[in-house]
C-alpha cells in the first residue's frame, strides 16, 4: 500500500508556529474536558425523571429553532422588506440604471439580430 502513503512529510520550517499551534490546541482540549466534566456533574445531580425532562425540553427547543429557521424566508418579516430596484434581466448590465422612459427589453440581447 505504498501508493497511498504520503511521499512528502509535512514538517513545517517554522518550529515556533508549530509550538504555538500545539499550545492553542492543548488549551482548547483542556477547556473542552473541563466543560464536559462540569456539565456531566451538573446533569448527573438530577434524578432520572428530571434528566428525561431536561433532555425533552432541549429537544423541543432545538426542533422549534430548526423549524423557525426553515420557515425564515417565508415569514411576514422577510416579505415586508421591499427591494427598491427590480431584478436584473439577462442582457442588461447590473450597474447601469434603467431608463425612465423607454421600452424594457424582455429578451436576451444575444437573440436580437
Amino acid at each position: 500500500m505504498k501508493f497511498f502513503k504520503d511521499k512528502h512529510t509535512c514538517v513545517s520550517e517554522n518550529q515556533a508556529s508549530d509550538r504555538a499551534a500545539m499550545a492553542i490546541a492543548h488549551g482548547i482540549l483542556c477547556l473542552q474536558k473541563r466543560l464536559a466534566t462540569a456539565v456531566n456533574l451538573w446533569f448527573n445531580g438530577f434524578s432520572h425523571r428530571q434528566q428525561k425532562c431536561i433532555l425533552g425540553l432541549i429537544g423541543v427547543a432545538l426542533a422549534t429553532w430548526l423549524l423557525t429557521t426553515i420557515n425564515g424566508p417565508f415569514n411576514a418579516f422577510s416579505k415586508q422588506s421591499k427591494v427598491p430596484y427590480s431584478a436584473v434581466h439577462i442582457g442588461q448590465p447590473s450597474d447601469l440604471p434603467k431608463p425612465k422612459h423607454g421600452q424594457k427589453q424582455f429578451t436576451d440581447s444575444l437573440t436580437i439580430k
